[in-house]
């Protein structure tokens, strides 16, 4: 069996197949347009400046990485763990609770 396409979004069947643990049965590719001998480079150079290498677009797009967060999540995993890292700190005006 052959399935192609694009993870857009967290919830896919695709995405649950190819990245995650129902992946042991399948042998699956992910393609990079970077590393493409077909692909405009100086066009994926502009994208990159335009939207950054670390934005969604561009990671599901051109490097053909599934999204870090759902379309409808409205704080994406990554800030999440940064903000769960890091120290907590009050300025000296805040409210006591």
């Amino acid at each position: 069996m052959v399935r192609l396409g694009t993870v857009r979004a967290q919830h896919q069947t695709l995405l649950r197949d190819q990245f995650r643990q129902e992946r042991a049965p399948l042998d699956h590719r992910r393609f990079d347009s970077r590393n493409s001998r077909f692909s405009n480079k100086e066009l994926l150079d502009q994208w990159a400046e335009d939207y950054g290498e670390d934005s969604e677009w561009y990671r599901v797009r051109i490097k053909g990485l599934p999204p870090t967060a759902d379309e409808l999540q409205f704080i994406d995993r990554a800030r999440i763990n940064e903000a769960q890292r890091r120290e907590p700190s009050s300025l000296l005006d805040d409210p006591s609770t």
